[in-house]
């Protein structure tokens, strides 16, 4: 019978390890689906890890892991007071893809915070199926963006608007599993190419 383990990971000494691991489990676990947008280029991994140290230092970065048999097979990345935790970002090992790792990891960060006493468990913005799963409410989040007075950025707000329309139409013609598809080739053709 293997050894599970929950594990978490907050003193800004250890957090640059626990960092690596979650690092390495959340590219493996977005493998298969064209990779990870978050951690896709070298500096976006330096600043995340930076990121992650600073946080630890202020008491506020936590990697919430679980071992199995000694080994890290789940890592989630958040970040929080006693108030509020907010669930970033998360990996699982996929060779325990079977097991549910990511949802288990959830559910006991969630147990957790109960037990810490932490009045928001928050998932942060998006709209992934995965969190209504947990939530049993939601928050619009909103983008202002302004431009200066000259035509070339005139020009360039609007076209980041036309696409922004163009995207928002596809979402509700096409099919959700080819909007996954095409999402997976895009992160896919990014990866090959070295783009960010």
């Amino acid at each position: 019978m293997p050894i599970f383990e929950r594990r978490e990971v907050t003193h800004p000494d250890v957090i640059g390890a626990a960092f690596d691991r979650f690092l390495e489990l959340h590219e493996a676990s977005w493998a298969a689906r064209g990779g990870a947008d978050a951690t896709r280029t070298p500096l976006l991994k330096s600043f995340h890890q930076a990121a992650a140290i600073r946080l630890a230092t202020a008491g506020q970065a936590r990697f919430k892991e679980i071992r199995i048999d000694g080994a890290c097979r789940s890592s989630l990345y958040g970040m929080g007071s006693d108030e509020r935790y907010c669930f970033y970002l998360s990996g699982w090992d996929p060779a325990w893809a079977e097991h549910s790792l990511g949802l288990v990891m959830c559910g006991l960060s969630i147990s957790h915070g109960v037990e810490r006493r932490v009045e928001c468990f928050d998932f942060l913005r998006g709209s992934e199926a995965f969190k209504f799963d947990w939530a049993n409410s939601s928050r619009v989040t909103w983008a202002v963006k302004a431009a200066g007075p000259n035509a070339s950025a005139r020009l360039a707000l609007a076209h980041e608007q036309g696409l922004t329309a163009a995207r928002n139409t596809a979402h509700e013609i096409i099919p959700d599993r080819a909007i996954e598809w095409l999402r997976w080739r895009r992160r896919a053709h990014r990866l090959a190419v070295g783009r960010p």
